[in-house]
């Protein structure tokens, strides 16, 4: 498998991977060695809008870690509907 991406976010730098289990957001704990990595899990399973839709959502927990589950919910799938809208999709 490759190397996850790691990419710059507001708390840190997060990784982006990939497994089959429903999309998590983890942060700097005592079980994770860097306390700068940030993460999400995603469903390798998941394509389209609703993949697109989870990203943006676990990556929200990320960015606004007290924003409550309902307002993160809300916010990513309007934000994934525009997008996808707009023609974002996965390369190939």
């Amino acid at each position: 498998m490759s190397k996850p991406k790691r990419y710059p976010m507001h708390h840190g730098t997060a990784v982006v991977e990939y497994a089959y289990l429903s999309g998590y957001a983890y942060f700097p704990d005592h079980l994770n060695p860097n306390p700068d990595e940030l993460g999400v899990v995603i469903d390798q399973r998941e394509k389209g809008k609703a993949k697109l839709d989870t990203l943006i959502h676990e990556l929200m927990h990320l960015e606004h870690p007290a924003m409550s589950e309902a307002e993160v919910t809300r916010t990513a799938t309007n934000i994934a509907r525009v997008l996808w809208g707009e023609g974002y999709r996965e390369k190939p």
